[in-house]
């Protein structure tokens, strides 16, 4: 990571889920490595050159119930055109011009929404969401639903499905309520609220 500009994660969509929501969101964010070599007497701090990239096969490789917005997905339907010569001494005296003029290089919250939504369509759907939506609908106005607690809306899928939920508890439901798309949410003193209708 210190020494590659680019790291290729081959059938990305065979991580597992554990892996993907801890040790390579800690991976994709980390700014500077400490690291021991090989027969060396003290750890050094070494600053994170290399970005990531990966390619799958399938779909719904996105697992993160957090959300997504570390990735950009790219879905391929023809070849890749490249030229016959690519100038990277240009390629790389362009990036350090503009860092060096001020050019911002992170994403603000406009363009993180936007690769979100891009990035839907292809994250697995977590077993707890697909029993929600089997248990509740989303209303078109308030009128029409009722505000839940996550509590609530938990214990309400405990008692109708049991162990099928696969949750880990409340918090790991709560990141998965909080990234379903249009389920509006307020915040109580009960906690946060969704909106929602119960299926007969």
């Amino acid at each position: 990571m210190n020494q590659s500009l680019l790291i290729n994660i081959d059938e990305f969509n065979s991580v597992p889920q554990k892996i993907q929501e801890g040790f390579l969101k800690n991976i994709l964010q980390l700014a500077d490595l400490k690291i021991k070599r090989p027969y060396g007497k003290h750890s050094e701090t070494l600053s994170r050159k290399a970005s990531f990239i990966a390619t799958a096969n399938m779909a719904d490789v996105l697992t993160d119930p957090s959300g997504c917005r570390r990735f950009i997905v790219i879905e391929l339907n023809a070849p890749v055109a490249l030229p016959a010569a690519i100038n990277y001494e240009q390629i790389y005296a362009q990036a350090v011009d503009e860092l060096e003029n001020g050019r911002r290089y992170w994403f603000d919250d406009a363009e993180t929404q936007a690769i979100m939504e891009n990035n839907r369509p292809y994250q697995r759907q977590q077993t707890a969401e697909a029993l929600f939506f089997d248990a509740f609908a989303l209303p078109a106005t308030e009128a029409t639903g009722i505000y839940m607690t996550t509590s609530a809306i938990y214990t309400h899928l405990r008692q109708r499905f049991g162990s099928q939920l696969h949750l880990t508890g409340l918090s790991h439901f709560g990141r998965i309520l909080s990234n379903i798309p249009h389920l509006r949410s307020r915040h109580s003193v009960r906690g946060t609220e969704y909106l929602v209708t119960s299926r007969k």
